[in-house]
């Protein structure tokens, strides 16, 4: 959340690391803020040339299932020790969440803009809203966090691999704009479908003459 790397990076002409990306309300809010500093002190110091947002990582938390019910199951494994480290170790003020109940955490992982607990759909809308606030960035990089245990966690990362990254790597658009074309096109294609099947159908019954 602090300016001082965002600062150092431009000063350099290197990436830029956001760890707290998601993690604080701070640090999401900086996002754009700090590159415009980073521009800014890499025309300082003469290194605009090496200024590229394909430099640029972000971190953020994500457990995702086929369900959201599923990926709730899930992360109740090990969330409660997540914030424990969190509010008794590293001494984060942000997580507070008072006692041990599993399901405020995971609430309150949701509802903060932490991260996502949930499905591949609500990812992508959290992905989305990086996009958005940042300007665009190079990297997401998935924060381990041991929320579930190693064979859930390996399915959110295959999830995420097929139902998340396709939609901002490209490869999902052509796909995508098939979907749109033959949504825009059906209702005449299937009027004439149906115009089709009914002269075939009277040109079999006359040929059997029963018409």
């Amino acid at each position: 959340a602090p300016p001082r790397g965002a600062r150092l990076a431009g000063h350099h002409g290197i990436g830029l690391l956001s760890i707290a990306a998601t993690l604080t309300a701070d640090g999401f809010s900086a996002l754009q803020h700090h590159w415009g500093m980073l521009e800014e002190f890499a025309t300082l110091a003469g290194r605009s040339e090496d200024v590229d947002r394909s430099k640029w990582r972000l971190v953020g938390p994500f457990h995702i299932a086929e369900t959201r019910e599923q990926a709730y199951r899930d992360v109740e494994h090990g969330i409660e020790h997540w914030f424990k480290y969190l509010q008794h170790v590293a001494a984060f003020p942000q997580m507070a969440v008072e006692g041990e109940n599993k399901r405020e955490m995971i609430d309150f992982i949701n509802n903060s803009g932490i991260g996502v607990i949930g499905t591949a759909e609500e990812a992508r809308a959290q992905v989305q809203r990086l996009v958005d606030q940042s300007g665009g960035f190079g990297t997401l990089l998935l924060q381990g966090h041991d929320w579930a245990n190693p064979q859930a966690t390996a399915r959110s990362y295959e999830l995420f691999a097929q139902d998340v990254m396709p939609f901002f790597q490209g490869q999902a658009q052509p796909l995508l704009d098939a979907d749109e074309r033959a949504r825009r096109v059906r209702e005449g294609q299937a009027d004439e479908h149906r115009k089709a099947v009914a002269h075939m159908t009277k040109k079999y019954e006359a040929e059997l003459g029963r018409v």
